[in-house]
């Protein structure tokens, strides 16, 4: 496992901190001020059908791995209400992103510089500012992805049979989070063949990943009727499974979305300047 051998200066010490500091900043900078649009407003309600009929309902709702509905709705639990509440759980994750980035690249290099650089890049990317001011899953999919790499970066450079159940849960959750973490996956796959070049490593992680993946089983299950029937019958899928709530909720929403959309623009045209 590469350590950084240099010698840590005062400057370093407290570039991450600070560096933390900014990040929260800027990703608590106006959380709640824009109302929410499309994409959110369906956040809003995949909640509200969580809250209402429990997990089978969600399945039935969206397909889509329903972690972010989920950490959503425990904070929503204690306090944490409106845009800005719905939002807290991205912008907390994008925090703790610039952390986890700043940890797998300093393993990976062993070099502090290069690490505190990539960790200033997702300070100030404006995507890694972009969404984790927005209610979805986006920005808790790249803590949790980089999470990911750093244990399998540790598991092939010093194989811990305790850290396969650590990777056993972040496959879990990841997938919760969203089904597309397959494709990670797929290309560590590749990552551990090549480095390792030894069958007894590929097989404990692919073991470790077949763990994870079947925890993801249960909410397939509880969506396969809605995935079936989008597949047998376009366009069926709405006119059944959207109730007349749900339609007057995003209507609701809706132009308040169109009000956001100019100044989301406006302030993506800033973050680029």
């Amino acid at each position: 496992m590469s350590q950084s051998t240099q010698p840590t200066t005062s400057l370093q010490r407290l570039a991450l901190p600070g560096l933390l500091v900014i990040g929260a900043i800027l990703r608590f900078l106006r959380l709640g001020h824009e109302p929410l649009w499309l994409d959110e407003a369906y956040s809003w309600l995949a909640i509200d059908v969580f809250r209402g009929g429990g997990l089978p309902a969600l399945a039935t709702f969206d397909h889509i791995g329903p972690g972010y509905y989920l950490v959503a709705y425990l904070f929503s639990k204690v306090g944490a209400a409106g845009a800005w509440g719905l939002r807290l759980p991205s912008a907390l994750a994008g925090i703790l992103a610039i952390w986890a980035v700043y940890r797998l690249v300093l393993e990976v290099t062993g070099r502090r510089g290069v690490a505190l650089g990539a960790a200033a890049f997702i300070t100030f990317s404006p995507m890694a500012v972009w969404y984790p001011q927005e209610a979805r899953g986006y920005s808790l999919l790249l803590l949790l992805g980089t999470l990911y790499l750093l244990a399998i970066w540790r598991q092939v450079e010093d194989p811990v049979a305790v850290r396969l159940v650590t990777i056993t849960v972040l496959v879990a959750v990841l997938m919760w989070v969203h089904q597309f973490s397959v494709f990670l996956f797929a290309a560590m796959a590749v990552y551990v063949v090549l480095r390792t070049r030894a069958w007894r490593p590929f097989l404990e992680l692919l073991t470790a990943h077949i763990v994870g993946l079947l925890m993801f089983v249960p909410f397939l299950v509880l969506s396969w009727h809605r995935l079936t029937e989008q597949v047998a019958r376009p366009g069926g899928m709405t006119a059944r499974l959207a109730n007349d709530r749900a339609q007057r909720e995003l209507a609701a929403h809706a132009g308040d979305a169109m009000k956001s959309l100019g100044g989301m623009i406006g302030r993506m045209e800033v973050m680029c300047r």
